[in-house]
């Protein structure tokens, strides 16, 4: 199946775009645990996008697990398909 069709495959159930570079460029995605912090406080330094309400990707090639907003427990690493 070539890109075409299959970001018209995709797109039957969400945004075929976003979800094929999710899984072909290893995005990594993120939501904010609103428990701890509201999307309004939440400030980072890392170099990040919003997708969605509370929702993420970090534009560089960063670990996230190794970052402090994971470590203090403010975000929560996510796959794009499971948002």
């Amino acid at each position: 199946m070539d890109k075409n069709s299959y970001l018209n495959y995709l797109s039957q159930f969400t945004d075929g775009e976003e979800c094929f570079n999710a899984l072909y460029n290893q995005r990594q995605y993120f939501r904010i645990n609103t428990l701890k912090i509201s999307e309004k406080a939440f400030k980072t330094d890392l170099p990040v996008r919003a997708v969605g309400e509370g929702v993420y990707y970090l534009e560089e090639k960063v670990e996230i697990g190794k970052t402090w907003e994971y470590f203090l427990g403010l975000i929560h690493p996510q796959s794009y398909p499971s948002i």
